[in-house]
């Protein structure tokens, strides 16, 4: 049985909570709330009877407000739950370069992918490059954080990636400039 109680009822709560105590000199983030945006983004995978594999991503970009700038999500060919994931951040990340941001705060929701990602862990050999790729990106930013995340808060991520999974290619289902 579950003790802990659960402290976030929804995203924005949870957001506007890690961004007041970042803000508030608890944490290590510099600027206003304003300058940030936040990226969610999820992988999904799955071998429906062992025919033919199907993965994706997706990723949502809001600014510090909460308000959407895009969402998308695309199919991938990749063989593995933790290389969706990474894809994920990975395409989040050049959508967000793309939109001009210059601080990111990335919400995921893969303990792996994070420790992947700041090299406190072995990185798997199937995941060298793409982690690569996203170190250098990563680079294009003033400043990036990287939390991890309740999947429960993550659902609309977690939606965009498995619709990918279903698709053909790329798919922008919103984009403001």
């Amino acid at each position: 049985m579950l003790k802990a109680p659960i402290r976030f009822v929804c995203w924005r709560d949870y957001v506007g909570e890690i961004l007041e105590e970042e803000l508030e000199g608890r944490g290590d983030l510099e600027g206003s709330s304003k300058e940030w945006a936040i990226l969610n983004m999820d992988g999904s995978y799955y071998d429906p009877a062992f025919k033919n594999v199907c993965s994706g991503c997706g990723w949502i970009i809001r600014d510090a407000y909460g308000r959407v700038r895009t969402m998308a999500s695309r199919k991938l060919e990749v063989g593995n739950p933790l290389a969706s994931e990474a894809y994920g951040l990975y395409y989040g990340l050049v959508e967000a370069k793309g939109l001009g941001v210059e601080r990111l705060l990335v919400l995921l929701d893969s303990w792996s992918l994070e420790k992947s990602v700041r090299m406190e862990m072995n990185v798997p050999k199937y995941l060298r490059l793409v982690v690569s790729l996203i170190t250098e990106v990563m680079k294009d930013f003033l400043r990036v954080k990287i939390f991890v995340i309740l999947r429960e808060t993550n659902f609309s991520a977690d939606y965009l990636a498995k619709r990918g999974a279903r698709r053909y290619k790329k798919e922008v289902i919103l984009q403001i400039r």
